[in-house]
Formats: C-alpha cells, structure tokens, sequence
C-alpha cells in the first residue's frame, strides 16, 4: 500500500499523486505547523515514520523513522503545542512514548511522558492548554486531559449523554473551530456524533452530525473558513474505493462531496498548506 495525496486549492479531488513514502500500514495524521505539512504513518516493520511538504516547494521529504516505541499497534497521533509538533505512540499494553520535532536536526526528538493514554489519542491546543481527548482500553470511555507544559496534567469533565458518560468503538477527533474544542466521536452504530467544548466545563449534548456509517473516523481541518471532514471506506464496492468529504460552517452541514477515483482506504489525513486542501490516505 502506498501513502498518496490529493490536492486543491477549492477542494476538489480527482487525482491522486504518490508521496515519497515507503509502503504503509493503516491510516495517516497530518499537521501544518510554520508553513510545513508533516504526515505521520506506519510503516513496514511496526516502525512509525513521516514525510512532509515544506510551502512552496512541489517534492516531499524523505521518509523518517520517528524516535517512537516499535510496536504493531496502529495507533498514532501528531499535534501541536507551545509552537512544536510532537508525534505520540501507543501499545496494546498501555505503554506510550512522545517525540517532539527539532528545527534545528529537522526531525523528531524523544521526549517523556509523564501521563498515559490510550489509542490515537486527538490532542489540540486551546486557551494555552493542550487538551487531550482518547478512548479508554478497557471501558472504551471518553477520557479528557489538559495541560500546560506536558508534564501536569489534570482531568476533564467526564463526556456525558443524558447523564450517561460516554462510550465510543473508535478514538475520538477534536479540532478547534469558531472559538470552540470540536470533538467528534462514533456511537455503537457507526454514525457521528458532535459535542462542543469550551475548554473548562460547558459541553453541548452530543448530537448525531453523520449518519452515514464509515469504517473509520475521519480527517479533519479547517479550509477556506469551512471545518472540513473525509472519510474513506476500506473495502472495494460499488463506490470503488470514494473518498467522502463534507463542509460544515458551524450551523449547517453540507451533503457527502464523493471522489470516487482515487483509491483511497483506511483513515484519511487532512491539512491546508498555503491555501490548498490536503487529503492524504493509504492508496490501495
């Protein structure tokens, strides 16, 4: 499998161009942070790497090993936090380790981690917090963090449906948009559920946001105002292999835009970088 991506300046995609990649394994994360796009991924060998795509420049980088635990987990996460990019990584054990990038060395550090989490945990900076949003191993609960430095942390209120708290198959995805945390999650049937966050204790009830069921959770990012999100399916059917992207202005979301050419399977990454809309995503 190899990781490609597609590019537009409206959002538009119909072709798909390979990276520099090596062969990947499972879904992609995508920062912009500076003017670079980084794309973390696992690849042969259990290892975690990345590629990224500096503005203005057409070539991707070469793949890097990120200094991450070798595990055949899938999970992976890519952030940004007091104007760093970090990559986090997981094991079924509940072991974790964290790097953070080096502009100096052009790549990624090993760091600690005082406070564990499980999964691909969605991590966003907010009010100068990073807030951390993960789905327990073992009650498959929505668990929220914060901190200010990585090192404290402090637990958040407990994600609640009519006094329930919530349970979800996947892990969550947060995106800061229109002064509110966004978190999305999926419910026991597949579908997509929001709550909005303000980043102390007022959460909105949960709200059915997609009902359209996809195998995995979706990419999502910011673009030309919009909160952008895409989805891909992960077994050839009729809509060989779509890639499913919607445009919500914070009240109203638009239908499924479909492009049905380009291969795409496993979770899709999105970013903008210099004011183009970047799907990356597993070409099968």
């Amino acid at each position: 499998m190899q990781l490609c991506y597609a590019a537009n300046m409206h959002g538009i995609f119909n072709r798909a161009f390979p990276t520099e990649s090596q062969p990947v394994a499972g879904g992609c994360r995508v920062v912009v942070h500076r003017g670079v796009l980084y794309c973390a991924y696992n690849a042969d060998g259990n290892v975690a790497e990345f590629v990224a795509k500096v503005s203005g420049i057409d070539v991707w980088t070469t793949p890097a090993v990120l200094p991450l635990m070798v595990t055949p987990s899938r999970s992976l996460a890519l952030f940004v936090f007091k104007d760093k990019v970090h990559a986090f990584r997981s094991d079924d054990q509940g072991e974790y380790t964290l790097a953070s990038y080096n502009d100096t060395l052009m790549g990624f550090e090993p760091m600690t981690l005082s406070q564990p989490m499980h999964g691909s945990p969605s991590l966003v900076e907010f009010q100068g917090r990073l807030h951390a949003f993960y789905r327990h191993g073992h009650t498959r609960q929505i668990e929220c963090l914060s901190s200010e430095d990585l090192e404290n942390w402090g637990n958040g209120p407990v994600l609640r449906a009519r006094g329930v708290a919530v349970t979800t198959p996947d892990d969550p995805i947060a995106i800061v948009y229109q002064g509110l945390i966004h978190l999305f999650y999926k419910d026991g049937d597949g579908r997509t559920l929001l709550v909005k966050y303000d980043g102390k204790q007022a959460w909105t009830e949960p709200r059915v946001f997609i009902e359209q069921a996809y195998p995995f959770m979706p990419g999502v990012t910011v673009h030309a105002g919009l909160l952008k999100l895409a989805f891909t399916r992960s077994i050839a059917n009729a809509d060989g292999r779509a890639l499913y992207q919607y445009a919500y202005d914070g009240n109203a979301l638009s239908p499924a835009t479909v492009s049905s050419n380009l291969a795409a399977t496993e979770r899709v990454g999105l970013g903008v970088l210099d004011g183009e809309l970047f799907a990356l995503f597993q070409k099968a």
